[in-house]
């Protein structure tokens, strides 16, 4: 699923918005403070006079305002987030989305979050009106989300999370069909519930364990969005080079809104080998799906088989 205006969800601007808002001071003005480890910040913004969007938006005539604040650790109980931002859209009419985080820290290592937002996303041009599946009749995607995070330290090897969420989601955009004839459609209302575990375990000073595991579970799923996932990470040290080891068990998902019929679950393997050149260059080789399994991520589109690359990566 696409992501949407909500912080929860993070700020991810929709493909194609344009650069010149972000350079012209009078479309958008944006301001931030911080004091005491917290930081507010805020904007207010207009129609670009290029392409008629402004910020994120796409389409002409969008106005919108917005502040946001964000409280820094040391406290045993903060307000970790809080904002509020409304838009007025001149095709699909004015929002507002807010957003309320907590947390408590039982003991330094110890900690329990608890938030709740509002997210929504307007159609873009392209997915309205551009190839390859133009929709002009498509509807704004809107959400609730709330979620409760508790986060442990039991020994200072070890980190873990488990993060359970509920999302009250309306007109959620979906992709359907293979090309040429893909089709853009909203799915209409979805409840959705899911949890999260990950885990980061430091086994020797040169050897780290990664690994997380997700279900998910809805009465109207989106298509090609897995009922459960684990994936898995070992990361090597070993003095010239990283190695690392991971993959993941991806389960099995509907192809279609209709949900007739399902892409089997597969498992995925890739290594990865990088050995640094000096201060500034490394080199890297990485092999894709390591035990040559047959598996499709998309309806039509089989995965290739076994496959390796290399390149070199320079930081100035």
């Amino acid at each position: 699923a696409r992501p949407m205006h909500c912080s929860i969800a993070r700020h991810i601007a929709p493909e194609g918005a344009c650069c010149y808002t972000a350079r012209c001071p009078q479309v958008s003005q944006e301001w931030s403070t911080r004091h005491d480890r917290i930081e507010t910040s805020g904007y207010i913004s207009g129609a670009c006079p290029v392409c008629g969007s402004c910020g994120r938006h796409l389409l002409a005539g969008d106005d919108r305002v917005g502040a946001f604040t964000q409280n820094g650790a040391g406290r045993r109980f903060d307000v970790r987030a809080a904002g509020f931002r409304c838009d007025r859209n001149s095709e699909f009419g004015g929002v507002t989305a807010t957003e309320f985080g907590l947390a408590y820290r039982f003991a330094e290592d110890y900690a329990l979050s608890l938030a709740i937002a509002k997210g929504f996303r307007n159609p873009t041009i392209r997915e309205l009106y551009l190839f390859p599946a133009p929709t002009p009749t498509l509807e704004p995607e809107h959400l609730w989300n709330y979620q409760a995070s508790f986060q442990f330290r039991p020994v200072p090897r070890l980190l873990a999370w488990i993060t359970g969420y509920y999302s009250d989601v309306k007109n959620l955009i979906v992709t359907t069909g293979s090309y040429p004839n893909l089709k853009l459609e909203n799915i209409g209302r979805a409840f959705n519930r899911g949890l999260e575990v990950n885990g980061r375990l430091r086994l020797t000073r040169r050897i780290r364990l990664s690994s997380g595991y997700a279900w998910f579970g809805s009465n109207n799923p989106a298509p090609y969005v897995p009922a459960n996932k684990f994936i898995y990470s070992l990361d090597v040290d070993v003095l010239r080079a990283f190695v690392s080891f991971g993959g993941s068990r991806v389960g099995r998902t509907w192809t279609s809104t209709a949900r007739t019929t399902q892409l089997d679950a597969y498992t995925a393997a890739t290594l990865k080998c990088t050995v640094p050149l000096g201060s500034h260059w490394s080199v890297f080789t990485t092999v894709d799906n390591l035990f040559n399994r047959q598996y499709q991520e998309l309806d039509g589109y089989p995965m290739p088989g076994i496959n390796a690359s290399g390149g070199f990566h320079v930081r100035f």
